[in-house]
């Protein structure tokens, strides 16, 4: 005797089987192109991976093969994104695009724009800790360019507003109920600066905790 249950269970299997080689089928073959130092292509990635979506991820050296390309690259910068010989460049522009592919942006032009609001602080904040993200600029590989004291005020500030949207919706997340792209961009923001030896405590602000904690459980999984 076979359970409803059983068949409903290898129903939805079947359907989400189903759903997966469509989107599989939809989707163009993705290439990822950075600078194998660069800390940019760390949110793309994380995107890819929280999506379940493959990619080629291409490693291109400063020394000896970014000049060569370097004319054949839209705004003369790397991270670039290549799809269907179509080329993106700007780390936001790629993250928001693949949000929108992935179901990881807002549900509505509001809650699209709200999160802008909030990746336009973290990036304002990776500025002043990393500097700026040019590829003339070496100090924005692995060197944080904020002695201690000013790195606990700007981390203070953004987790303070982090937390302060986090109880507001009430969620783990900062807009609606599933992760976004903007969640994953300030769980790098914080890891970054971790990676780099630093002791970020997140005590004060719990649900910045919570949501950063949840974030690398998923990270995790996703690796496994």
């Amino acid at each position: 005797m076979i359970k409803l249950g059983l068949i409903k269970r290898k129903e939805d299997n079947e359907n989400r089987h189903c759903a997966e080689m469509t989107i599989n089928i939809l989707l163009p073959k993705f290439k990822l192109y950075n600078f194998n130092d660069q800390r940019n292509g760390k949110l793309v990635k994380l995107i890819f991976k929280t999506a379940n979506i493959p990619y080629e991820d291409i490693s291109i050296s400063r020394k000896e093969q970014w000049n060569a390309i370097k004319n054949e690259t839209p705004l003369g910068t790397l991270p670039i994104l290549e799809m269907d010989g179509v080329k993106l460049g700007g780390q936001t522009a790629i993250c928001r695009h693949l949000a929108w592919r992935f179901g990881l942006s807002g549900q509505s032009a509001t809650s699209d724009a709200l999160l802008d609001m909030f990746a336009d602080l973290l990036l304002e904040a990776q500025i002043l800790v990393f500097g700026p993200t040019d590829d003339n600029n070496d100090s924005n590989t692995n060197i944080i360019i904020v002695d201690d004291i000013n790195l606990e005020k700007i981390c203070d500030r953004v987790a303070s507003i982090i937390e302060k949207q986090l109880i507001k919706n009430n969620t783990s997340y900062l807009i609606g109920e599933q992760v976004t792209w903007v969640d994953l961009m300030t769980y790098i923001f914080f890891s970054s600066l971790m990676d780099h030896g630093k002791n970020i405590n997140l005590d004060k602000h719990p649900s910045v905790k919570n949501m950063y904690k949840k974030i690398s459980q998923l990270e995790l999984k996703n690796c496994a």
